[in-house]
């Protein structure tokens, strides 16, 4: 990924790495660097289109989400919100 590619959030979150991460993230591995701060996004994602997980890798991770799945919609009211959410995705 080229400097000049990148979001102004991206630089900004890139310029606070340290050297070993840039230089993971100029050599293209896929980083997500996840910020706790209120005041900042949530996360920013580089090379995420190198991100490449094998079936096994997959079907892992799925068996690991698919219980808070099925009790995350197990509540109306989550349901009601994921509704609420396809429609507003869908404007």
């Amino acid at each position: 990924m080229a400097k000049s590619n990148f979001t102004a959030q991206q630089q900004a979150v890139f310029n606070r790495q340290p050297e070993r991460w840039q230089k993971a993230i100029l050599a293209g591995y896929p980083i997500t660097i996840v910020s706790l701060k209120d005041d900042e996004k949530p996360s920013v994602t580089f090379n995420k289109e190198n991100i490449c997980l094998d079936k096994f890798a997959m079907e892992s991770l799925a068996r690991c989400l698919l219980p808070q799945i099925h009790e995350y919609f197990s509540n109306e009211e989550n349901v009601r919100e994921f509704e609420k959410w396809k429609k507003e995705q869908n404007k």
